[in-house]
């Protein structure tokens, strides 16, 4: 949260709404210049470099993210993967977040699997056994399915605390 407040507030642009500042993403071509000591100043640490040569590619090819947008999911996940810095946590993410691809969970770190197995089995267990039962319960809208089961935990967080949540998530 810090990193990305710390990026928006340098690189992005201000809006104002219902009294808000709020920031819009910096353009590809503008970040691909920055200097990287500019980024680790920012406290982004080894991310300077991921973030930097992503911005490059978007710059350097102004159709990918159309094409990226356009392709099926197997095929963007492939051309993602060859993004440096993205691995497969991530291209889930972006899969599910930016191209709408509502099975995009074919990959659970550990500390996902962590809730949502307390969530689904009221107990920890592997990661494996965890995605398996989302993949069973909601399958093609896994991904979908997984993001309202954590927004909903995250909003009755916010209103009562939950310990075993916060030891987690670390926020």
């Amino acid at each position: 949260v810090q990193m990305m407040e710390a990026l928006l507030s340098t690189y992005g642009t201000p809006l104002e709404f219902d009294g808000h500042i709020l920031y819009a993403f910096w353009k590809p071509e503008d970040m691909a210049h920055v200097p990287e000591q500019a980024l680790r100043d920012l406290k982004v640490g080894y991310r300077a470099v991921s973030i930097l040569r992503i911005s490059q590619a978007f710059a350097a090819d102004r159709n990918l993210e159309a094409s990226l947008r356009r392709a099926p999911r197997d095929e963007a996940r492939r051309h993602l993967l060859e993004l440096y810095g993205i691995g497969p946590a991530s291209v889930d993410g972006l899969l599910f977040e930016f191209l709408h691809h509502y099975d995009a969970l074919d990959h659970m770190p550990p500390w996902q699997g962590k809730i949502f197995s307390r969530l689904l089995f009221g107990e920890e267990r592997p990661p494996s056994q965890t995605l398996a039962e989302i993949t069973r319960r909601w399958g093609p809208w896994r991904a979908l399915a997984a993001h309202y089961l954590l927004e909903d935990r995250f909003w009755q967080r916010s209103r009562t605390p939950i310990p075993w949540l916060q030891d987690l998530i670390r926020l």
